[in-house]
């Protein structure tokens, strides 16, 4: 969840002027970012249900879904962050003398 913060969080440094942008990768049923998905439902079920935060068949479904080679989602949310000089510290002047 920091990607969301991350733009904040840099500009709050007073580095400069921050910039963000975020790229999500798309994955479809059974390529490789399902079956890791996949994977990780399956070892965090018995937790998660116990937790109470989702239920077995909240679970199966989602699971059944990233098998289906017609089922498109994203993930993968990447954000990068730079940062720019202000313009006062560069170290030329656009002003006429």
């Amino acid at each position: 969840m920091i990607g969301r913060k991350l733009p904040s969080m840099v500009a709050a440094l007073g580095l400069g002027h921050p910039q963000a942008n975020t790229d999500v990768q798309n994955i479809r049923g059974r390529d490789r970012g399902a079956l890791y998905f996949q994977l990780f439902l399956a070892e965090v079920r018995d937790r998660v249900i116990a937790a109470g935060q989702l239920d077995a068949a909240t679970i199966d479904a989602a699971s059944a879904l990233l098998d289906d080679p017609d089922y498109w989602t994203q993930c993968w949310m990447m954000t990068a962050v730079w940062v720019r000089k202000p313009l006062a510290d560069a170290p030329f002047s656009t002003s006429a003398k």
